[in-house]
C-alpha cells in the first residue's frame, strides 16, 4: 500500500486518539517483527535489503513521534 503526500499535514487531520492508535499499532508491528529482521541481518537479497530499509524508516518515524525502542541487530548497517 502506498500513501501519497497531501497538501495538509496528515497528522493535522488525526484526532489524538487516532494518532495514538497508529503509533501503538506501528510500535506493535515493529516489536513483533524485530526478531525476523535481526535474523536476516546477513541476507543480502534484494527483498531483505528492502525490508530492512522499510524497518529503518519505521523505527526512525517512531523515534520522531517519541517512541523509543531497541533497534534490531543489523538494521543500523543495512
Amino acid at each position: 500500500m502506498t500513501v501519497s503526500p497531501t497538501e495538509t499535514s496528515p497528522l493535522a487531520v488525526l484526532s489524538d486518539g487516532e494518532l495514538q492508535a497508529l503509533i501503538d499499532g506501528a510500535a506493535w508491528y515493529a516489536k513483533y517483527h524485530q526478531r525476523t529482521i535481526a535474523s536476516e541481518a546477513d541476507d543480502r537479497s534484494a527483498a531483505s535489503v528492502v525490508r530492512r530499509e522499510h524497518f529503518r524508516d519505521l523505527f526512525a518515524g517512531l523515534r520522531k513521534l517519541g517512541v523509543r525502542m531497541r533497534v534490531p541487530d543489523g538494521l543500523e548497517s543495512a
